[in-house]
């Protein structure tokens, strides 16, 4: 049932849909105001050649959102108490909350030590919720510590549902008019365009 053909190149490549649903699902699962981010991983299990690969889930996932403490309770923002999507929440979110790349890797390299496999045959798949829960897309790679960590990790590659012409210039009515479509990274190319996007070199 979860064991599937994926093909990383041309317009039409994917991750399996069951990995797309599965990252939804784990968005959702995120307190975040400012954005639902979600991560599902799967494992290559045979690569056919010319970007094709046989697939399997692994049920490894993660979600944007404040650190879990030991107790099991959210730690809470200075102001609001929890994620209530105020300008106080919003300002200091990225200082203070987890990265959903971040609480997927983690149990990357505990799956793979129990089941005996390396962690270059995990791909990641990468969604971003609007308000509404809906799959919207991003304008992608942009964050250095999420890429460095991937490529550290030793994780095969990420999938972006993005707009495929991110570091083109358009006006708005351009950049509405172009379809998003899923675009497979692997991992050292998505660390080498994170960091010639935001300048780090």
């Amino acid at each position: 049932m979860f064991n599937e053909i994926v093909i990383h190149q041309g317009p039409d490549a994917s991750p399996p849909k069951w990995a797309i649903d599965f990252a939804v699902g784990t968005a959702c699962m995120s307190p975040c105001q400012k954005r639902k981010v979600g991560i599902s991983v799967y494992r290559c299990i045979e690569a056919l050649g010319s970007g094709i690969e046989r697939t399997e889930r692994t049920g490894i996932s993660g979600f944007n959102g404040p650190p879990v403490s030991r107790c099991g309770t959210l730690t809470t923002p200075p102001a609001s108490g929890h994620c209530d999507g105020s300008k106080a929440c919003r300002d200091s979110c990225g200082r203070r909350c987890v990265h959903a790349e971040f609480r997927a890797i983690d149990t990357i390299s505990t799956y793979g030590r129990r089941y005996s496999l390396t962690t270059d045959q995990m791909r990641m798949v990468h969604v971003k919720l609007d308000g509404a829960g809906k799959l919207i897309p991003n304008d992608g790679p942009s964050c250095v510590e999420c890429s460095k960590h991937i490529l550290d990790v030793g994780v095969g590659g990420i999938w972006l549902y993005q707009d495929s012409v991110w570091h083109t210039v358009l006006d708005a009515q351009e950049r509405e008019a172009i379809e998003p479509r899923w675009i497979y990274y692997d991992a050292e190319r998505f660390h080498r365009e994170t960091c010639v996007r935001l300048g780090v070199y």
